[in-house]
């Protein structure tokens, strides 16, 4: 019986970790849709990161805002030699903030 109420509790955890989730982003969205004026497009930031890897295709961009870090795009791509990238870029300058091989 012990056993069996760890992993109800380990299932209950997970499930409330898993559901905040799409909460949490939806707040990164409704921030930068509230200051839209203050930040770069999803598509800016994409070209940011398209100078850095050109020929590369773009898979993903996502607006992030966290608390000990300004606010930026993560850019997933694709470069021309076939290895994805995650690029940060800086929401407010476009200025690429980091890159590493995924």
């Amino acid at each position: 019986m012990h056993t069996f109420r760890k992993t109800i509790t380990a299932l209950l955890t997970a499930s409330v970790v898993f559901a905040t989730a799409p909460a949490i982003a939806d707040n990164d969205l409704e921030h930068l849709r509230n200051n839209q004026d203050k930040y770069i497009t999803h598509d800016a930031a994409a070209q940011s990161a398209l100078k850095q890897f050109p020929g590369a295709q773009i898979l993903e961009v996502e607006f992030d805002v966290e608390h000990n870090r300004n606010a930026h795009y993560d850019v997933e791509l694709r470069a021309a030699d076939g290895r994805e990238y995650d690029v940060t870029v800086d929401a407010v300058s476009g200025k690429i903030l980091s890159s590493e091989l995924d």
